[in-house]
């Protein structure tokens, strides 16, 4: 194989690798503790669980082991369940929807990701209205249950121009 025609190319590390490497606890904070510490020793079914496994090895229930499991056990179930009380009482009872009365606009929705998007909430008798660049056919729209439009979502007065036709047609 002749190589005299191939062009030398000196290889150049990206700029990341011109940093040195960052210690590994630059990354550990206070909330990855707190959340690592909430799935794991803070949680009820874990704490239940320890209960279980001590029960399943016969250890007899009064036991400073046992105890010191069921007193933690209900200590985190309780603090759990006052945690999802207080949510309920902060954002209030999650409200139902009736998707045959919402709009959902779905950018990007003739092919991929968007078009199963659309066609998904079309199925449930959501309004869907799909902004893309590309056409689809009429027939084709009719078929889903889909109102499509040509709009370039970069230009700001194709998207309003089409919000009101949406605005118009829903």
């Amino acid at each position: 194989m002749d190589t005299s025609n191939l062009k030398k190319v000196t290889p150049t590390l990206p700029k990341s690798f011109d940093k040195p490497d960052e210690p590994w606890h630059r990354y550990v904070t206070i909330d990855l503790i707190w959340r690592v510490m909430g799935y794991t020793v803070l949680h009820p079914w874990v704490a239940w669980i320890l209960v279980l496994s001590l029960r399943a090895q016969i250890t007899p229930w009064e036991h400073l082991e046992m105890r010191l499991a069921i007193a933690w056990a209900i200590i985190t179930t309780v603090f759990t369940i006052g945690g999802l009380i207080s949510d309920r009482i902060a954002f209030g009872k999650a409200r139902e929807i009736d998707l045959s009365e919402e709009v959902i606009v779905v950018t990007g929705g003739v092919e991929g990701l968007g078009a199963l998007i659309a066609e998904v909430y079309g199925m449930r008798n959501a309004n869907i209205a799909v902004l893309d660049t590309k056409k689809v056919d009429y027939e084709e729209a009719e078929e889903k249950g889909i109102l499509y439009y040509e709009c370039d979502v970069g230009d700001a007065e194709q998207v309003e121009a089409v919000a009101k036709e949406i605005v118009e047609d829903v």
